[in-house]
């Protein structure tokens, strides 16, 4: 029992990240089928978003990227099943999600940032072929 708290009290401190204390799940922990159109969806979303922020995320970026690629998997869905005329659950529920996607994109920037350009030197090192 002294161990649970101690666990509770630790998360957060002392380099416990989400990663390390257990509560960030990923696909892998879940042994999603990685061949799945899912499992390839949030593959190519969180690849399209990690570029879109020039390729190198701090780890914050990187919980609001994976929390967008989720969101985004469960909008299609529900769209997909509104469309197939199958139960989806309330219009309330996906309106919340969709605004909830959108405050994260906004969050994370809607505009594309560069990625990291080589310096002035090794720019025309290799222009000159040396």
């Amino acid at each position: 029992m002294k161990d649970k708290k101690k666990s509770k009290k630790s998360i957060g401190k002392g380099g416990h990240t989400p990663v390390k204390s257990g509560l960030w799940i990923s696909p892998h922990r879940l042994k999603l089928d990685q061949r799945t159109k899912i499992a390839k969806l949030l593959k190519d979303l969180k690849a399209k978003l990690i570029e879109h922020l020039g390729g190198n995320v701090s780890f914050t970026e990187r919980l609001l990227i994976d929390r967008i690629a989720h969101k985004c998997v469960k909008a299609h869905i529900y769209e997909t099943n509104f469309f197939l005329n199958e139960e989806q659950g309330s219009d309330q529920h996906f309106l919340a999600l969709v605004n909830s996607l959108r405050r994260d994109l906004q969050a994370l920037g809607l505009h594309k940032k560069p990625g990291t350009l080589p310096s002035l030197e090794g720019y025309l090192k290799e222009k000159n072929g040396g």
